[in-house]
């Protein structure tokens, strides 16, 4: 008899337990990334009355057992797909598909699938529930992801990006070949000097004999006089209008004493002369390097988690990227509140990566993860867990009610 009162004691307390667990999956219905819990069950020990026994001259006879109610089997998180909530905001980040966020107290790396994320007073990119530091791939000295090198990711607002003279200068496109003699087409570059001040170089082609082009370069010295110079070598193409000659120019452009002059390449390979039929020339020149001073104004977070500052002279620079782990085991995690996951010995180590890769999910940026909760198995999960607990319950009193009539016999 004490058999079945244990039996149901066993049943109301897991019971219970499951009870506690769904919860909590209802009050978190509405958190971003949280992922909900289930219990399952699992049948406890089995006392044996009588052992089986093998057949001989008489029949076998099957085992006589008992059982002695149930304990909890698992408790398992599920790390399903919750759906995608757009918020507009650019910090705010959503996995679609497998990983974690790696963030940092100072101390220790968690990791999370909560990405409302916000810049610090510091210029560093945190998460907004508990202040710990996102965690990324770093820049190399030539601007590069360093992808052997982890750690916090800034995005310094208000940084200075130095200027840098122009060195190299390309063109491209098409020198009408019906052009008359001595007629010209100009073009218009802005160059930067070592102090970050522009200058606009006019770029002249001038048809001569034949298939040969003039090229000049006039600008403004530090007087505000106009210069013209002339290229060494004039544009020359061959009869199917590909360039033969000439095609770089060197131009020294001479600002006076308090900057250091511009010596500029001009690239010219790639300008053709062939008829279009209209009689019109389509050449463009395009700086390759040099700039101004550009202050860092802005900043955007792509699908691949690279963080690109956007600065007041046009520049974009890549700041970092933020760093997706996995393990073997998700399942396996520790988790220790506000969406934050610590791994276990059954989860595995992380596995660090960029998204969109090794199996890793894409960043959706603009958007958050909210909850797998799904309310309607939680309910009908709930009837079910209410009914085991009133059998339970009904299996106690039941077994009271028979142990009051045997007390009630003497």
């Amino acid at each position: 008899m004490l058999r079945s009162l244990n039996s149901g004691v066993a049943g109301l307390r897991n019971h219970q337990e499951r009870l506690d667990t769904i919860g909590n999956n209802i009050a978190n219905v509405n958190t971003a990334g949280f992922k909900a819990d289930r219990v399952t069950f699992e049948e406890a020990f089995n006392q044996t009355l009588e052992s089986a026994t093998a057949p001989n001259d008489r029949g076998g006879t099957n085992p006589q057992q008992i059982g002695l109610g149930m304990n909890i089997g698992s408790m398992d998180t599920i790390h399903t797909q919750g759906s995608l909530e757009n918020t507009g905001r650019r910090t705010d980040l959503a996995i679609e598909g497998d990983g974690f966020f790696t963030v940092n107290d100072g101390e220790s790396d968690y990791f999370t699938r909560v990405g409302n994320f916000g810049v610090d007073s510091d210029g560093n990119l945190v998460s907004q529930s508990t202040g710990y530091k996102v965690q990324g791939y770093q820049v190399d000295e030539d601007g590069g992801i360093d992808t052997d090198e982890m750690g916090d990711i800034e995005v310094p607002l208000g940084d200075v990006v130095s200027p840098k003279a122009t060195e190299n200068v390309s063109y491209r496109g098409n020198l009408d070949s019906k052009t008359e003699e001595e007629d010209s087409v100009t073009t218009t570059v802005d160059v930067y000097d070592a102090l970050g001040g522009k200058h606009t170089i006019d770029v002249t082609f001038t048809k001569q004999e034949g298939n040969e082009w003039e090229v000049e370069f006039s600008y403004e010295d530090e007087n505000g006089n106009q210069e013209t110079v002339e290229a060494d070598d004039n544009l020359t193409f061959d009869n199917n209008g590909e360039i033969k000659d000439g095609e770089i120019a060197n131009l020294n452009l001479d600002l006076g004493d308090d900057v250091e002059d511009l010596e500029i390449e001009f690239d010219l390979s790639n300008i053709t002369q062939y008829s279009d039929g209209d009689g019109n020339s389509t050449v463009e020149g395009t700086v390759e390097d040099g700039r101004q001073q550009g202050d860092l104004e802005d900043f955007g977070i792509n699908a691949a988690g690279v963080v690109t500052g956007i600065y007041s002279n046009g520049e974009t620079r890549e700041l970092g990227q933020i760093t997706m782990a996995d393990f073997s085991n998700p399942a396996g995690l520790n988790k220790e509140g506000s969406g934050l996951y610590t791994p276990s010995q059954n989860s595995g180590e992380p596995r660090f990566g960029i998204a969109g890769s090794g199996g890793r999910g894409e960043i959706r940026p603009g958007a958050l993860e909210m909850s797998n909760v799904d309310m309607s198995q939680e309910f009908t999960d709930m009837i079910v867990t209410q009914r085991g607990f009133q059998a339970n319950s009904r299996t106690i009193s039941t077994g009271d009610e028979v142990l009051q009539e045997l007390v009630n016999l003497k």
